[in-house]
């Protein structure tokens, strides 16, 4: 028997049938769950509890409708859905080097969409995106959790890695280094500098310069 046990208990459509195990460096409880529609599903507790899963992503899920075969094409989970896996799987994209480039990556389950749904739940909002907890981590269900992209946006920056004289360190940790604006190094960053002069070179005064 686990601590605050969740056999047998409803949660919308889903109700869960055994302890699944702990996963990911938190060690976050994850259950098997039967849907009423009769599909099985490995669910965090914390989505269970909070209601962000309901059910195993099934086309009835909180009344959905759509052309797609599941019916979710127009939702918002289902553009962040194919945005992840975007990241992770397309070389054109110039953000893919912090995420498919760098060895992140989708893992097998969530190919399937009804199976993200059913791990992450519905967002709370459209002002919410999926984190990764370990930024060096893969995208899967014990290592991702919605959060508010106010919030994230520190997570964002600390994604970009920049290795310099054999040191690799976060943009942001940089930063604090070398007491350079996060915001001056990201700039330098995305317009492709090299990064000795996006570490050294000193941030112009403009207002000495116009005197």
């Amino acid at each position: 028997m686990v601590d605050d046990d969740l056999t047998g208990k409803r949660f919308g459509r889903l109700v869960v049938i055994e302890f699944a195990g702990r996963r990911g460096p938190h060690s976050l409880k994850f259950y098997k769950c039967k849907c009423d529609c009769g599909n099985e599903s490995i669910v965090g507790s914390t989505n269970l509890k909070t209601g962000n899963s309901k059910s195993c992503g099934c086309r009835k899920f909180n009344g959905y409708n759509g052309n797609a075969k599941h019916g979710l094409s127009k939702t918002f989970e289902y553009r962040v859905w194919k945005g992840m896996r975007r990241r992770c799987r397309d070389s054109k994209l110039k953000i893919f080097k912090h995420y498919g480039g760098r060895g992140i990556k989708v893992c097998e389950r969530w190919d399937n969409f009804e199976n993200f749904l059913a791990d992450m739940g519905k967002a709370p909002s459209e002002k919410h995106s999926i984190e990764r907890e370990d930024v060096n981590g893969n995208y899967e269900p014990s290592n991702c959790k919605w959060i508010h992209r106010n919030r994230q946006s520190r997570n964002r920056r600390d994604t970009i890695y920049i290795t310099y004289k054999g040191e690799t360190r976060t943009l942001h940790e940089w930063a604090e280094h070398t007491g350079l604006p996060v915001g001056t190094l990201n700039t330098r960053y995305f317009r492709d500098w090299p990064v000795e002069r996006v570490l050294t070179e000193p941030r112009k005064n403009y207002a000495l310069t116009r005197s």
